[in-house]
């Protein structure tokens, strides 16, 4: 039985009672899954979360990259950690299955697909037919899967002022030549698009975030990185091998 950490690393005070629902189911489905799970909650909106419905809720107003941070030395006290967005539903999943090829394949980060009836996913997130293991080169920051020391290395490409991450899933292929692979048979859902207030779309601001981003990581690690780079399948596996 894995010791497993799921990490949700903010939550929006938007359709807050709807949240709060995914965040109960969730937690529900994880712990239907054969895990020893610990459910942290940022809460950066001070929205209270009920303590009942997670193990450990921290308050405060840290962008992304400093909100890993406080959970830097913690994450080591499991065997596999999850990065569950606040907005986004489990509608399946076994642990068990994903942890196997995810040792099999010596996997760095795996994610199950995105239903498509979604608000919003990158096309190549979305659920297949054929049902295969995907290998890829992007993987879009909804549900990410790893072990430790595969978070210790993706929170450090990571800046103070990338306050909402975007660049940072487009371009980690490249930046740490991690092995990247999308689970056709388990699903989540996306339900929101956020918005800051009526009048600026979250997305101006994390365009402009992630463009500054690119430009200052390009000039650290001499590549030149890309804003929307083609987002593909490299490989496709098949669930029985």
């Amino acid at each position: 039985m894995y010791n497993v950490l799921c990490l949700i690393p903010g939550v929006s005070v938007e359709y807050l009672d709807h949240r709060k629902t995914i965040l109960s189911r969730n937690i529900e489905r994880l712990h239907d899954c054969a895990c020893n799970l610990t459910v942290h909650v940022y809460d950066y909106a001070g929205v209270g979360l009920l303590p009942e419905e997670v193990d450990k809720v921290v308050s405060g107003n840290l962008g992304l990259y400093q909100v890993f941070q406080l959970y830097a030395d913690e994450v080591n006290q499991y065997e596999y950690i999850i990065v569950l967005l606040d907005d986004v539903e489990i509608l399946n999943i076994d642990l068990d299955f994903m942890i196997d090829k995810y040792n099999q394949y010596n996997m760095d980060i795996m994610s199950p697909t995105v239903s498509n009836d979604s608000a919003w996913a990158h096309k190549v997130m979305k659920t297949y037919d054929r049902m295969m293991i995907r290998e890829v080169n992007f993987i879009e920051l909804f549900c990410y899967i790893m072990k430790p020391a595969v978070f210790h290395e993706w929170t450090s490409i990571m800046t103070h002022e990338n306050t909402f991450g975007w660049g940072i899933d487009t371009n980690m292929k490249l930046l740490l030549n991690v092995d990247l692979y999308l689970f056709d048979a388990f699903k989540i859902k996306h339900h929101y698009i956020n918005t800051v207030d009526s009048r600026l779309p979250l997305h101006q601001v994390c365009v402009a975030q992630m463009r500054e981003y690119n430009r200052l990581m390009s000039k650290k690690r001499n590549l030149k990185l890309q804003d929307f780079p083609d987002y593909t399948v490299l490989r496709e596996l098949d669930y029985n091998q």
